[in-house]
């Protein structure tokens, strides 16, 4: 017999509501990373169409010995963007696969954990950065520690379904899906 509770639910299973919850955090935390990989991208892009000079100046000619062809600096420029995005891509759709309960491994919690420890130094670096413009330090530091905290929710909401699907498949109960 059921026990029903004061809304005359059944009750349920502290750890299946936890589990659900972890499920939900980290499907979240999955599109969080995918648009902040999309933000950056199309920061860079607005920076680099609104600063076209950089390209004709000492970004790319330092000296005549050392001066890196445009193409070089644009193809570069493309690997680079292109490799984030599929990092973002990469983390986002896999905790979002994992939340839907699909397996996943410990891997992209690996990439993941290694950008975490990037976007740590990122912050520290903005935070003693010049303070010419304080609008955008502080909106850079906003953004810095919040991604921080989505790719902490990361690994941690995706350790803690790991560690329940663990304890759910030593038993017979089964974990919602």
């Amino acid at each position: 017999m059921e026990k029903i509770n004061s809304f005359g639910l059944p009750d349920e299973d502290p750890d299946r509501i936890l589990f659900r919850k972890y499920q939900n955090t980290l499907s979240i935390s999955g599109w969080a990373v995918i648009a902040f990989g999309a933000w950056s991208v199309l920061k860079v892009l607005i920076f680099f169409s609104i600063n076209r000079d950089l390209f004709n100046s000492e970004f790319v000619e330092s000296s005549e010995e050392e001066a890196m062809p445009l193409p070089a600096v644009v193809i570069a420029l493309v690997i680079v963007i292109a490799l984030y995005i599929f990092l973002h891509l990469y983390i986002g759709l896999s905790a979002r696969s994992e939340a839907s309960g699909k397996k996943k491994g410990y891997f992209y919690l690996i990439f993941t954990f290694v950008y975490l420890v990037i976007s740590y130094i990122s912050y520290f670096q903005t935070a003693s950065a010049d303070e010419d413009n304080l609008d955008t330090l502080l909106f850079s530091g906003f953004v810095d520690l919040t991604v921080i905290y989505v790719f902490f929710q990361v690994i941690i909401n995706s350790l803690r379904i790991k560690k329940l699907n663990k304890k759910f498949s030593g038993s017979e109960e089964q974990p919602c899906r």
